[in-house]
């Protein structure tokens, strides 16, 4: 079966991503869309690292990338 998804690294779903308390997170978000984008880790960090819509705070736009890296905390 075919049809259209967005995806991550050419994956549905995306990876999981698995870390303990402390570990350095890093994600390099590159948009190959045609929409600008972000990504929301559905955790406490700053606006910036956490896919807040505005382009100050990550939004990607079609063709461009973003390095969202943050601290893993207690959830």
């Amino acid at each position: 079966i075919e049809y259209l998804a967005w995806t991550y690294n050419g994956r549905v779903p995306g990876p999981t991503f698995r870390a303990r308390e402390d570990d350095r997170i890093r994600i390099t978000f590159i948009n190959a869309g045609t929409h600008p984008h972000s990504m929301h880790f559905h955790g406490i960090h700053p606006g910036n690292m956490d896919g807040v819509f505005d382009r100050a705070s990550g939004i990607v736009l079609p063709g461009e990338e973003y390095v969202y890296e943050f601290d893993a905390e207690p959830f």
